[in-house]
């Protein structure tokens, strides 16, 4: 799986999302482009809906928001503990992002339905990225080349990690290509105000 099957199935996977995209998606509104890729992920990445976090998302954002899930919200209390290099919660009290998982973890308890409402979530941050990345291209490209722009993106062993895992990179990814996006739109408050989402 991880080094034969793996790699070949996620190769065809990404090739089969191109050449369907260079048939149907060329011309597709940017509604219609952001369903495609999000509902590709969901097909192609199927089994990552029920993946739990790991790594550094585990001692990090996840161990401050089960504290502040169990403590209802006690955000006095979690400035007088530990912090991460002592194996505490009090992590990142500088992030919203903390809050944004407690609140999830407060309103969904089964960890299997948490776990694939995260990935969703991922998910669409993943494929508003990417069209964006393509409404982008189609300023400079043909939508041809857009379109496999977006594509190249979409099919980066970092990007796709990251579009498995439940963390903050894709969330800050997503605000900041907002940011980009409007930047060169020349609409500098909107771009300014996603950039302070995505700090």
């Amino acid at each position: 799986e991880d080094v034969c099957l793996g790699p070949v199935t996620n190769f065809t996977c990404h090739i089969f999302f191109a050449v369907f995209g260079l048939l149907y998606l060329r011309s597709a509104s940017a509604k219609i482009f952001c369903f495609s890729v999000f509902a590709f992920l969901v097909i192609s990445k199927f089994q990552v809906l029920f993946y739990p976090p790991y790594g550094d998302a585990i001692g990090g954002p996840f161990a401050e928001a089960l504290w502040l899930s169990q403590h209802y919200f006690d955000y006095a209390g979690l400035y007088h503990q530990p912090g991460y290099q002592f194996g505490g919660p009090k992590v990142y009290m500088f992030s919203i992002y903390p809050t944004y998982l407690a609140l999830l973890l407060s309103w969904i308890p089964r960890t299997s339905a948490f776990l694939v409402v995260n990935h969703f979530i991922v998910y669409f941050f993943a494929a508003v990225i990417v069209t964006l990345i393509r409404s982008m291209a189609l300023k400079i490209f043909d939508s041809a080349t857009a379109l496999l722009c977006s594509v190249v993106v979409l099919a980066l062993p970092l990007f796709q990690s990251q579009t498995d895992a439940i963390n903050m990179e894709m969330p800050c990814l997503f605000f900041s290509m907002l940011s980009v996006y409007d930047l060169s739109r020349k609409k500098i408050g909107k771009a300014s105000l996603w950039a302070i989402a995505s700090v």
